[in-house]
């Protein structure tokens, strides 16, 4: 599945001129009566989608509806490729039609793995053509932005950090990562946690080394707390560990405790953009940083995880600069709003 060149699309419109015409969530529920009969493939009409272009190839829009199932596809992706090699520039919108028949076929594997479920449909055509769009067009821009939360980087929140050797990662950061997906959503609830400590770290500098033993002190409470193994060596096939969705729920109650107690700290502070980039939700915070980036704020290189450390506190401050606003380096709704309004 991976040689396939998948595009996450919205099918905004359909042909009228079609006895056959669907709307896109007519096209939703065909593709899935195709993946609930068993059949690999299906007919449909003309289809006319507005799609942005990715860096990496891939064409992006906003996801068309999922056909609901009992088997967990209701919040899958569904992803759209075509056949044949499509010629494209990064971050240019274009008019994609195809017609003919489609395959289909479920990324399995990525939903036993606890990642996002993707469900992918593979277009027989593909005929692209660019659309001139004004600079500043609302309405590109709002697009451009929804290619933007679908970049491969941005399909899963959290947790902020990563454990490249399992032999040495301890058993709640297993479980925080392995317990990321859904149902329990560990991942964004890590980002959330992180958010107003990264907050009092940046206000208080004089009092980071405090901080860093309040957090680590919070940790070994959580361990004890939720009865946590120091280490979990169990795996079922995927690698990911066994019997941590037992720990989950201790977990998430635990660090919304915490992160309650660290949000009224920073509520007492003067600066509102601090408060308004605490409390914002882990999915506009991790995108945010990804616009940081985006925009050349941030090196290329930069991890998106969520976390503002030294050097996204420096792209806010330039940001803040090049926009104008005071430069404490926090990431204001002024700010958010400008970066995602930013051409």
């Amino acid at each position: 599945m991976r040689s396939f060149a998948v595009v996450f699309m919205l099918l905004a419109s359909l042909a009228a001129a079609s006895a056959q015409s669907m709307s896109d969530e007519a096209f939703g529920r065909h593709v899935g009566e195709h993946f609930r009969s068993g059949s690999p493939s299906g007919k449909h009409s003309e289809l006319a989608i507005r799609v942005v272009a990715l860096p990496t190839g891939e064409l992006v829009a906003p996801r068309i509806p999922v056909p609901a199932a009992d088997d967990g596809w209701a919040n899958s992706h569904l992803l759209i490729g075509c056949n044949e090699a499509v010629e494209t520039k990064p971050w240019r919108a274009y008019r994609l039609t195809a017609s003919s028949s489609f395959t289909h076929f479920d990324d399995t594997e990525a939903f036993e793995t606890r990642q996002a479920p993707r469900f992918v449909v593979m277009l027989e055509s593909c005929r692209l053509e660019e659309e001139a769009a004004a600079p500043g067009d609302p309405a590109a821009l709002r697009e451009r932005n929804l290619a933007l939360r679908h970049a491969p980087e941005n399909l899963h929140v959290g947790p902020t950090f990563v454990c490249s050797d399992p032999s040495k990662c301890s058993g709640l950061a297993r479980t925080v990562l392995a317990e990321s997906a859904a149902p329990h959503l560990l991942g964004p609830a890590d980002i959330a946690l992180v958010q107003p400590y990264q907050v009092l770290r940046h206000a208080f500098p004089v009092d980071r080394q405090k901080l860093r033993a309040e957090s680590g002190a919070f940790t070994e409470a959580v361990v004890k707390e939720c009865r946590i193994p120091k280490r979990i060596t169990a795996e079922n096939p995927h690698g990911n560990p066994e019997g941590t969705e037992r720990y989950a729920p201790c977990i998430a109650k635990a660090y919304e405790r915490q992160r309650g107690i660290w949000l009224n700290a920073v509520a007492a502070l003067p600066t509102a953009g601090a408060l308004e980039e605490a409390r914002r939700p882990a999915v506009e915070h991790r995108f945010l940083q990804f616009l940081l980036k985006f925009h050349g704020y941030l090196p290329e290189t930069t991890r998106i995880d969520g976390a503002y450390g030294e050097a996204t506190r420096t792209a806010v401050v330039a940001a803040q600069t090049a926009a104008g606003l005071p430069t404490d380096g926090f990431m204001s709704d002024a700010l958010a709003r400008l970066l995602e309004s930013k051409p």
